[in-house]
């Protein structure tokens, strides 16, 4: 299964900012190399394969639950973009992708 940023453009109805974190009661197994990520999910028994920004959001979380806010503003930090606010609407498509795939959840403010 494959999580990546998609085009920077807008689609769908934008859903209210939240706070996410990983969805495990352990640590995810998360490897990384040229760029590129692989994360176990043992609830699922399910292999990820993660582009550079999806990997990066999962190191995030697993330091701790972050606002979808912050996480746009580090993302757009790491692929050294002057405003964040042009990864907003890619960046919470993708966290609505890695929730599907059981990797990381919503949860109440920290």
């Amino acid at each position: 299964m494959n999580a990546r940023l998609g085009p920077l453009q807008k689609q769908g109805p934008a859903r209210a900012s939240e706070w996410w974190k990983i969805d495990s009661p352990t640590p995810l197994p998360l490897r990384h190399w040229d760029g590129e990520y692989v994360v176990f999910n043992p609830s699922s028994g399910h292999t990820h394969f993660l582009d550079f920004v999806a990997g990066s959001l999962l190191q995030l979380l697993a330091d701790q639950p972050r606002h979808e806010d912050e996480l746009a503003r580090l993302i757009a930090a790491r692929l050294e973009l002057p405003a964040y606010e042009v990864v907003q609407e890619p960046l919470r498509r993708l966290l609505e992708q890695l929730e599907e795939q059981g990797l990381i959840a919503p949860t109440s403010t920290c």
